[in-house]
């Protein structure tokens, strides 16, 4: 059984969800690990602007943002069809 092929090209994508008050560890841990890993990771900021602050007031800035939570749930259903 072949659980990897060296010729398989493997695409990989991450969202990562931001809102104020976000744990900075529990969510830049895990983006700086995925695109260390060279894995194609976005974040998007789910309040309605582009600069998020977490819950230790560190300053963010998410790389696209919702204008309306009601966007968010849009786009999740539209994708799982």
């Amino acid at each position: 059984m072949v659980l990897y092929d060296h010729r398989m090209e493997i695409s990989m994508k991450v969202t990562a969800f931001l809102t104020d008050g976000f744990e900075t560890v529990e969510a830049l841990a895990v983006i700086d690990i995925c695109r260390r890993a060279g894995i194609d990771t976005d974040t998007v900021s789910i309040t309605g602007d582009k600069n998020v602050i977490s819950a230790q007031n560190i300053p963010g800035k998410a790389d696209y943002f919702f204008e309306r939570p009601a966007d968010l749930l849009s786009a999740i259903t539209s994708s799982s069809s």
